[in-house]
């Protein structure tokens, strides 16, 4: 419960390559949200516990759960950025 309050309504910024109309080269995958938790906030959570209702494909916010034990969850915001934006 701890880690989940830790983590609860924070922002992950991943930056991705893209092209016209901020359509990403291929999509975010589980693995790259669960590394991008570890280097932004020291907490590493298996790739599994991590659920995306939408594939993302595109530049923006999406919303995802954080399943980090059997029945303690939370909400973290995915923010997804052109890696050109600096």
């Amino acid at each position: 419960e701890e880690t989940a309050g830790k983590l609860k309504n924070k922002v992950v910024i991943l930056k991705a390559k893209c092209g016209e109309k901020g359509r990403l080269y291929g999509s975010v995958t589980s693995q790259e949200v669960a590394d991008a938790i570890k280097e932004g906030y020291g907490i590493e959570l298996d790739k599994r516990k991590i659920e995306i209702k939408d594939a993302v494909r595109q530049l923006g916010d999406y919303e995802m759960t954080l399943r980090i034990y059997p029945g303690v969850s939370t909400k973290m915001l995915l923010r997804v950025k052109n890696i050109q934006e600096g």
